[in-house]
């Protein structure tokens, strides 16, 4: 169980890093287009 829940977390931190950067490259390209 524990070790699931580790994979399930790590898989959780990678999709989440993903999400920040993606929301970063948008804040980007938003400064772009100003």
């Amino acid at each position: 169980m524990e070790s699931l829940e580790l994979m399930e977390n790590e898989e959780f931190l990678e999709s989440y890093k993903k999400a920040k950067e993606e929301i970063k490259n948008r804040e980007f390209v938003d400064w772009d287009d100003l």
